[in-house]
């Protein structure tokens, strides 16, 4: 029995690295696409069809591929943790899985990325709505500061509701969704990758819209709001980092009016 569970302890080890290692890698490759992409669209390059409102296949095929490169740059290092805790709870139910496998854990993952997906697909039709609106500008951010800080308002104000609460909730706490919606199998474990993904883009769908704001495939915004979601999700206290954002976001949406307001005086 001992050695049993020497081996199963080492087959949980074993699969949390391997996992640890592809997610890693993923997220490594969605970086460097989009520090390439980014270069290019500086370089004023249209590859993403940027000058375009003309839809296509081909434009919506690029413009796709980059928010999902997009999402899995920014939203997979988050899930890590559910990763993790799902690999323990699953390996504790099914000890007689595969050893030399990696078990359920990459379904759950392939199941949280689609509903990213899902989330991409919007995110290119809106694209799409707002160059032919000609409301974005060739990097893909609003013209209009009006728009800017009617978004960055909003999303603050989205950071003290119910929804944002209960969505974080499941993402940072992932235990209890696990104990009362545990599912067997590869398809229960894609299944709670969904739920969980869908949880996800409930609590950072505004977020990740803020990417109008600073510019589609702007690293430094990528960076900034891939730090704020890895902060709401894993970090516990009394200081509550989801209020306190959405106080600097809604002061950063009234400073922008209050000071086009003064500058057309």
């Amino acid at each position: 029995m001992k050695c049993f569970d020497g081996i199963f302890r080492l087959r949980m080890n074993l699969e949390q690295t391997v996992l640890l290692g592809l997610m890693s890698l993923l997220t490594f490759v969605s970086w460097m696409a989009m520090y390439d992409m980014s270069w290019m669209n500086a370089g004023g390059s249209d590859h993403c069809g940027k000058h375009s409102d003309t839809f296509s296949l081909s434009w919506f095929v690029l413009n796709l591929s980059m928010w999902v490169l997009m999402m899995v740059a920014m939203m997979l290092p988050s899930f890590l943790k559910s990763v993790l805790l799902f690999t323990k709870m699953d390996q504790s139910k099914n000890r007689g899985a595969s050893f030399f496998g990696i078990g359920n854990g990459i379904y759950i993952v392939l199941g949280y990325l689609s509903a990213w997906a899902g989330y991409s697909l919007l995110g290119t039709a809106l694209q799409f709505l707002l160059l032919r609106l000609n409301l974005i500008s060739s990097n893909l951010s609003f013209y209009s500061m009006e728009w800017s800080a009617g978004l960055l308002i909003t999303t603050g104000i989205f950071q003290f509701s119910g929804l944002k609460d209960k969505c974080l909730s499941q993402c940072k706490s992932p235990l209890g969704f696990f104990l009362t919606s545990w599912k067997e199998d590869a398809l229960g474990a894609f299944q709670m990758g969904w739920s969980q993904g869908v949880y996800c883009v409930g609590c950072c769908l505004l977020l990740m819209a803020l990417m109008f704001v600073g510019g589609v495939m702007s690293l430094s915004w990528m960076i900034g709001l891939t730090a704020l979601v890895l902060a709401e999700k894993w970090i516990d206290g009394k200081f509550s980092i989801r209020k306190s954002t959405g106080f600097v976001l809604i002061g950063w949406g009234l400073f922008l009016l209050i000071g086009k307001s003064f500058l057309e005086k």
